[in-house]
């Protein structure tokens, strides 16, 4: 799949290689929510047999995908016999060498792609230690905190990230195609930047908003009407916009040819987060793990715009419009949830609480 998808994007062609990792996450999504529903609720099976779906949703996801690649690479084969008629046969040698290079140039890629996972997996290994050994929380608390800070809300959230994801790292060929071609001027890749940024706010901050300001309903239709769930959803939503923009940063870095870098920004970020995961999560349990994330992928953004501003000047200025009009959006959204506050807050059936999500969205 991930082949598939070099072939694609190394031929300029972006779309298959976004929408690729936007169906490859809904199905993931789907199968985890779908299935697990249907061992528990209709077949009365023992939760073991819900989490091997939920595991399981990872592979076809990808087979999805790899599907909807496929597809899209029989619709051009009649395009390929010209190109592969003009392509340079290469040598055992040279393939040798191309593949060491590959091998070679995509470990910060590896790294960085596994940046937000390496977070998650501080929270996975420390939450569950810190509440219970440290604060002697029981552990049937701790387990119903962590699935509703981070299990949970990441069904939302992984969409939300996939999105900006597929967004930024299509402009990886675009960006590094400037680089290579001896004509290109600064300004033209400045503006390429400048255009990624906004097209990652246009995409992000109208989702962010709106999942924060329905986030009961919405998380009454995935999951159960809990209103502490609903209440971090709400930060996790903002964490995710911050997490995206993050790697958003990050995949910009790589495509200017700073892969090491970009390696060492995360690095740092990775470090920052377990430096505050102790002391956050002792004061503030949940909530203490979602910030740490956010302060440590807040310095990640920062460190990345600081080196990019070193050899670019990036029209940040150019944002403010994008940024001005979704706060506008936002405090509209903020002042028809609270006159619809208790309408938003009373529905218990997941019909009702899908559609009013749907009117209102």
């Amino acid at each position: 799949m991930s082949a598939l998808r070099g072939w694609f994007q190394g031929n300029g062609d972006l779309k298959p290689y976004g929408l690729s990792q936007l169906w490859e996450q809904l199905v993931r999504v789907i199968v985890i929510l779908a299935g697990t529903y249907l061992i528990i609720e209709v077949l009365h099976q023992n939760y073991i047999q819900a989490v091997y779906v939920s595991v399981a949703a990872a592979f076809f996801g990808a087979v999805f995908s790899y599907g909807y690649l496929l597809v899209r690479l029989i619709r051009q084969r009649r395009g390929a016999p010209a190109v592969a008629a003009s392509t340079e046969k290469p040598s055992v040698s040279q393939l040798g060498k191309t593949l060491l290079m590959i091998s070679y140039e995509s470990i910060p890629f590896v790294i960085v792609g596994s940046g937000i996972t390496l977070c998650q997996l501080v929270d996975q290994l420390f939450f569950k230690q810190i509440l219970v050994g440290s604060l002697h929380l029981s552990a049937g608390y701790t387990q119903y905190l962590y699935t509703i800070f981070s299990a949970n809300p990441n069904k939302i959230t992984t969409v939300v990230i996939s999105l900006a994801m597929a967004v930024s790292e299509s402009s990886l060929p675009l960006i590094s195609g400037k680089l290579s071609s001896v004509k290109t001027s600064y300004k033209s890749i400045e503006k390429l930047i400048t255009d990624n940024l906004k097209l990652l706010l246009v995409t992000l901050l109208p989702m962010v908003i709106m999942i924060s300001a329905l986030s009961y309903p919405i998380y009454g239709v995935f999951f159960n009407f809990d209103n502490l769930g609903a209440h971090y959803l709400v930060y996790n939503v903002i964490q995710s916009f911050v997490l995206g923009l993050g790697i958003d940063v990050l995949t910009l870095m790589q495509s200017l040819r700073m892969s090491k870098l970009a390696t060492v920004t995360l690095l740092v970020g990775l470090g920052v987060k377990l430096l505050l995961q102790w002391p956050l999560v002792y004061a503030l349990q949940g909530l203490g793990a979602i910030i740490a994330t956010t302060i440590a992928f807040g310095i990640v953004i920062l460190m990345g715009l600081h080196f990019i501003c070193r050899y670019y000047r990036l029209h940040l200025r150019e944002l403010w419009s994008i940024v001005r009009l979704n706060l506008i959006f936002a405090v509209i959204l903020l002042a028809a949830t609270f006159l619809l506050s208790h309408l938003l807050t009373a529905v218990a059936s997941k019909i009702l609480a899908l559609l009013l999500a749907a009117v209102l969205g």
